[in-house]
């Protein structure tokens, strides 16, 4: 077997490595980011996520791993030619945004990124629950920008897959409150209490690793996360689309929101309130509350 043989064969053992052992469902691998150019754009934070069935992610690997020539990709370090890609010209640069954008268009199920403004949100994160034996579970995730943003991604996710239990989430490890989501969800994973949780996620089961032990295509929602907080920011200049996230667009399944300020608040007061009840009466006036406030749609 030649060296590129080894390489695929092993590449589609990873990958299905992921999923079920009937290799059904979908793997939706999950990226969290604050934009680099913080100083410069703003505060926008943003999560991402990337869905493939398990033939899918095999041919996106594939063209994936042709386009990276052995690197670990990192927008950040890509777009800074530093890391991997010190001394990279700009041609290869193009080259390899053309391939990987493509390779998130042709093979993947659907993609999603959220984001806000993190400074709007910190102020409003929840602090408190009730005794309740899920409200401290749930706080430890939605404490955190990160577990706040990544709920509403998977509950996109969720619906793109159809509820039940569908999507098998890959997350990077090491994004700040990842601990706490890690935490909630070995909770809803694992107890028969929070089943409505998984179904709003279509969630089966996860796996977290560091960048270096994930596979090249499950990089891809590094590469959403980082094109859709980039337009946000163009969006505030009044810019025009990247040629690349155009491209990401078109595809017919995909989900792009920035959550303003007011709708944000709205909804972790909504979710303080929830945390903190002690009846169903308590839930019933926090649902109402929010149906007054306006809905994220």
């Amino acid at each position: 077997m030649s060296l590129l043989g080894a390489r695929n064969s092993h590449a589609d053992d990873v990958v299905e490595c992921l999923f079920p052992i009937d290799g059904s469902g979908l793997i939706g691998v999950l990226r969290c980011g604050i934009d680099a150019s913080t100083n410069k754009d703003g505060n926008v934070f943003t999560v991402a996520a990337v869905a493939f069935d398990m033939g899918r992610a095999k041919r996106a690997n594939k063209k994936w791993d042709v386009a990276l020539k052995g690197r670990v990709f990192h927008m950040t370090d890509l777009n800074a030619r530093e890391g991997d890609f010190k001394g990279i010209e700009d041609k290869e640069v193009k080259d390899l945004m053309i391939q990987t954008v493509g390779a998130v268009r042709d093979y993947s199920a659907f993609v999603v990124a959220v984001s806000c403004d993190l400074e709007e949100v910190r102020p409003y994160l929840p602090a408190t629950s009730s005794k309740d034996i899920t409200s401290p579970e749930m706080l430890a995730a939605f404490r955190s920008a990160y577990g706040v943003m990544v709920h509403l991604c998977m509950t996109a996710v969720g619906h793109f897959a159809g509820g039940g239990r569908e999507v098998s989430y890959t997350l990077e490890r090491g994004d700040e409150g990842q601990g706490g989501l890690i935490r909630y969800l070995d909770f809803i994973e694992n107890s028969s209490i929070p089943e409505q949780m998984c179904d709003l996620y279509s969630f089966r089961r996860k796996s977290v690793g560091g960048k270096d032990e994930i596979e090249g295509i499950f990089h891809s929602a590094d590469l959403i996360a980082w094109e859709w907080g980039r337009q946000v920011a163009r969006n505030a200049k009044g810019l025009p689309k990247r040629r690349s996230f155009e491209i990401i667009e078109k595809r017919t399944k995909n989900y792009f929101r920035h959550f303003g300020s007011g709708e944000m608040t709205a909804f972790l007061e909504t979710f303080q309130l929830i945390l903190d009840a002690t009846s169903q009466e308590d839930v019933q006036r926090a649902i109402t509350y929010w149906r007054a406030a306006r809905p994220l749609s």
